[in-house]
Formats: C-alpha cells, structure tokens, sequence
C-alpha cells in the first residue's frame, strides 16, 4: 500500500461509478442508510456508495501486516409513482442503470497492488415505501496492509 488509506476506496468507488452511470442519475457517497433518509429522501435516481463495514481474514494475518476486507453497499434509489402499491415500475426503470454499473464494477480493481479487485457479495433485502426503491449491491475488497505501513 502505498498512498491509500482505509477508506480510500469510496472516492474510487463514486469517481468508477459515475464513469459508468447515466448522466442524469446522481452518485452520492453517505454515511448510513439513515443518512439516505435524512438528507437525500427526494434525490432519484441516484446510487449511494456506503462503508459497509469489514473483517480479517485470520488466514491473512502475520507479523507483516494484516489484509482488511472492506465491504461496499452500492445503494440504487429510484422512484416511480406511477403504481405505489408495488415496486413493478420502479424495478423496470432502475435496470437502465443499474445493469451498465454492476458489469463495470464486477471484478473491477480499482488500484493495482493497493486495493484488490472487487467481488460481489449477498446485499441485504431491497426496501420499497410509495414508489421509491431502494436497492442494494454489496461488493468486497481486500486492502493489504504491512507493518511498515501501520
């Protein structure tokens, strides 16, 4: 590791994610689904970058270093009021951009020999409330840190 730090894959993440999305969806990184809730309830369509939280691999540890494995949730926001009883319409208007950035992000290594290669990994449950969708990607990578780096 040379210039990252542990939480440097999120400016990545948003910079990788609206290379990918469609110009008119937002790329926001928040600090919590709450903060979703509280401060961009009205934004959509927009994907929210969030820390997901992270382990070591026991595997992974040595008197050299440790490797992190940092997991992402990659939050799709979109809203459709046209049927608020389900979430039908705003499934079919989130696959326009939800499917161009899962390809780009599936196996994407965001900086060579710092942070590994991103895997996808099981997301939690989408959330639907009167139109809006939220759903969720989860990935994960490996980010290697050495003693001398500590």
């Amino acid at each position: 590791m040379t210039n990252s730090t542990f939480f440097g894959l999120a400016p990545l993440l948003v910079a990788r994610i609206k290379s990918l999305a469609p110009p008119n969806v937002k790329v926001i990184e928040s600090l919590s689904i709450e903060s979703i809730a509280a401060h961009h309830a009205n934004v959509f369509p927009a994907i929210h970058v969030l820390y997901a939280g992270h382990r070591i691999s026991e595997s992974a540890v040595s008197s050299r270093g440790v490797v992190y494995t940092t997991e992402w949730a990659i939050i799709f926001a979109v809203r459709n009021v046209q049927s608020t009883a389900g979430p039908g319409p705003a499934l079919s208007d989130s696959g326009q951009f939800i499917d161009p950035v899962i390809q780009g992000l599936n196996a994407w290594e965001p900086a060579a020999g710092e942070y590994m290669e991103l895997q996808p990994v099981s997301p939690r449950l989408p959330v639907f409330t009167l139109g809006s969708m939220f759903i969720p990607f989860s990935y994960e990578s490996d980010l290697p840190i050495t003693t001398t780096n500590l």
